[in-house]
């Protein structure tokens, strides 16, 4: 509590230390087994949304009441969240959605990533726009060297008719989708199991 006294929860959670806390399957001393999934999280694409005020997608909300939801039910497993490139590690499966500000970094960890072995999972609008909200006027190579696509203007200009899974290619050891940006639970547990599978 702010007064330092304990509240009224304070015994419950003493006497489920007692009984549970040192045989959890979950303790980070009990060398629980690393999550084969991972969700990233970007903070300054989640304010670009939120600046969208004509967009009726909310960054945050689908991010975990679709995105995070779904690859739970897929899985049924730990889940990482990252908030940076430097936290990629050796997932089996990593989804990347609405990060649609530029970032070269993490281009360059994702790219790393699948040509290692990495199943991606990413939306359409992964990095329209630079630091500042600008759009890009050239796309980056992740879309060359990941998804094959060779124009300069992003997948959903250049196929305009919409669809639950825009690309999908292997490249190195690995396989990349694009997604639409919208896509609904159903879709994105369709490409999970597919991409869990491969």
């Amino acid at each position: 509590t702010i007064t330092g006294e304990p509240g009224p929860n304070y015994e419950a959670v003493q006497q489920y230390i007692k009984q549970y806390g040192a045989d959890t399957e979950l303790s980070v001393a009990s060398g629980a087994a690393p999550a084969r999934i991972g969700l990233y999280y970007h903070f300054d694409s989640s304010w670009c949304y939120q600046l969208s005020v004509g967009d009726r997608l909310n960054y945050t909300d689908y991010t975990v009441n679709t995105v995070y939801k779904t690859l739970y039910e897929a899985h049924t497993g730990l889940i990482d969240i990252f908030y940076s490139a430097g936290q990629i590690g050796q997932h089996e499966l990593i989804a990347v959605s609405l990060h649609t500000i530029y970032d070269p970094q993490l281009e360059q960890r994702l790219i790393a990533y699948v040509h290692a072995g990495g199943k991606l999972i990413v939306t359409a609008d992964l990095f329209r726009k630079d630091d500042r909200n600008v759009y890009l006027t050239e796309i980056p190579r992740l879309f060359r060297e990941l998804l094959d696509w060779h124009e300069n203007n992003f997948v959903t200009d250049g196929i305009p008719e919409r669809r639950a899974v825009y690309l999908t290619h292997k490249s190195g050891q690995g396989q990349t989708w694009l997604l639409a940006r919208d896509a609904s639970q159903e879709e994105w547990l369709e490409v999970i199991e597919t991409a869990l599978e491969a």
